[in-house]
C-alpha cells in the first residue's frame, strides 16, 4: 500500500510555516488544519508532521489527537497502518528555535517511562536562507553546574533582552553554517537549536520528549513551565542533557556531513558518507572543495577506513542516513530510476523536486506519502524524494 497524506501542521512556540505552504503549492493546501484553533492569539504551525501516530505536546491547552496524521481518503494512519517507529517532519523556522535537549533511550525510559527517546536528524532541503545556521553541541568544559546556571540566568531574560552575544546558553553551544543539501544528526542528550531561516524534513523517534534551555523564544513568545521540563521538574530536567564539550571540529566531524553539491546535479547524487577522508574515490571533488576546514582530513575523530571504502557515486540513490550513525532510522535520496528496499518496513516518503511516478502513483513535489508492506520503492519520472524508514 502507497498513499498520499492530508496536511497535518502541528502548533509550536517558534513563528514560520510560510515556506511549508510554498513547498505544497498553490492551493493553500497545506493551511487548512483538521485541529481547532484553541489558543489566542492562535499559535504558529510551522511544522506538519507526516504519517505521523504520535501525539504531540505543547506544554498547555493541549489538543487530544493533534499530531496524529491522516491518509488522503481520511483514515488516521495509526487505523490503516499501526503505529509507525519513527516520526517524519517538514519542519520550516522563520525565528531560531529556542534551545532544547531530548533524551535517549535509557534517559526517557528513567525520567518519561517512555520505551523511545528523542534521536533525530535534519535534511535541508532548497528554500533554507543563505545565512541559516544551526546550534548544536556543548563546548568544552560545560559542566552540569556552568550549564545550570547559565540556564537559570537565561530564564530572568526575554531574548530581546538578550542579543546573540550575550545569550548565556547560546554561547555555550557551536554555531555551524548549514545549507540546502547538508545533513545533520543529533544524539539524544545533546543540545541544540535550529536557527531562523532552516527549511528540513526531520526524521526522529517517535516522540515529542524534550527539555527546554530558554524562557522566551526570540519573538518574545514565553514557553510554558511544563513545556520547559517536560514534566520531570526543573531539577531532574538537568539529567536529559549529556555534558560532553568537543571543540567545533570534533562536533563537526560527529555530527555535520556538508553534502550541498548533491542537489547541484541530480542525475549524479552525492553519497551522503563522511566527506572527511581524503582517499575517496570516485566522489565529486567539487563536494570537498565546499566544505570548511573543520570538515577535512580531522585527526582529532579520523573515520574509520571501512566507512571511507563504503563511499560511492550512485546514479540514483544515495542514503543520508543509516547505520553508520544510528540503528533508530534511516533517511535515503531517492532520484528517478532508482529504489530502495524497504523489506515491507513502513516508510514515509517527501517528494522533495520535480515530479513523476512512486510504485505507478503520480507523485509531484510537495507530496507526502506513507508506504506499508512494500518490499521496494520505485521512483519513475523526473523527481527527487526523501525515503525514511526504520528497517526490520
Amino acid at each position: 500500500m502507497i498513499s498520499k497524506l492530508q496536511a497535518n501542521r502541528v502548533r509550536r512556540s517558534y513563528l514560520g510555516g510560510s515556506r511549508i505552504d510554498a513547498f505544497c503549492g498553490e492551493g493553500g493546501e497545506c493551511s487548512q488544519f483538521p485541529m481547532p484553533i484553541v489558543d489566542n492569539p492562535p499559535a504558529p504551525r510551522p511544522e506538519d508532521w507526516l504519517a505521523s501516530t504520535t501525539q504531540a505536546f505543547n506544554g498547555t491547552q493541549e489538543i487530544e489527537g493533534e499530531g496524529l496524521g491522516r491518509l488522503e481518503d481520511g483514515r488516521l494512519v495509526r487505523d490503516a497502518v499501526g503505529a509507525l517507529p519513527i516520526l517524519v517532519k517538514l519542519l520550516d523556522s522563520d525565528e531560531r528555535l529556542v534551545v532544547q535537549a531530548h533524551p535517549t533511550v535509557p534517559c526517557a525510559e528513567r525520567l518519561f517511562h517512555s520505551p523511545v527517546g528523542k534521536t533525530e536528524c535534519w535534511y535541508f532541503l532548497p528554500g533554507t536562507a543563505p545565512d541559516a545556521c544551526v546550534y548544536l553541541g556543548f563546548k568544552p568544559g560545560i559542566t552540569r553546574a556552568v550549564w545550570e546556571q547559565a540556564v537559570r540566568e537565561c530564564s530572568q531574560f526575554s531574548n530581546a533582552q538578550l542579543p546573540i552575544v550575550n545569550n548565556p546558553v547560546l554561547n555555550l553551544l557551536h554555531r555551524i553554517p548549514v545549507a540546502p543539501g547538508d545533513f545533520v544528526f543529533v544524539d539524544g542528550g545533546v543540545p541544540h537549536a535550529i536557527g531562523g531561516g532552516c527549511f528540513m524534513v526531520e526524521l526522529q523517534e517517535p516522540s515529542d520528549l524534550m527539555v527546554v534551555a530558554e524562557r522566551f523564544t526570540p519573538s518574545g513568545r514565553r514557553i510554558p513551565d511544563a513545556k520547559m521540563h517536560g514534566g520531570v521538574g526543573w531539577e531532574r530536567m538537568f539529567d536529559v542533557y549529556e555534558y560532553e564539550g568537543l571543540i567545533y571540529e570534533e562536533t563537526c566531524a560527529r555530527y555535520v556531513r556538508k553534502c550541498s553539491q548533491s542537489f547541484a546535479n541530480d542525475n549524479c547524487p552525492q553519497s551522503f558518507a563522511n566527506p572527511h577522508c581524503s582517499q575517496i574515490t570516485n566522489v565529486n571533488t567539487n563536494l570537498c572543495a565546499s566544505v570548511p576546514l573543520c570538515e577535512q582530513n580531522n585527526p582529532v575523530n579520523p573515520v574509520p577506513k571501512n566507512l571511507c571504502a563504503s563511499v560511492s557515486r550512485c546514479e540514483q540513490t544515495s542514503r543520508i542516513c543509516g547505520p553508520e550513525f544510528t540503528d533508530k532510522f534511516e533517511m535515503w535520496r531517492l532520484a528517478s530510476g532508482g529504489n530502495v528496499a524497504l523489506g515491507g518496513a513502513p516508510a514515509v516518503v517527501v517528494v522533495t523536486e520535480g515530479g513523476g511516478s512512486l510504485n505507478g502513483l503520480p507523485v509531484r513535489r510537495g507530496d507526502r506519502l506513507v508506504a506499508a508492506g512494500e518490499p521496494v520503492l520505485v521512483a519513475g519520472g523526473s523527481l527527487s524524494a526523501s525515503v525514511c524508514f526504520r528497517r526490520r
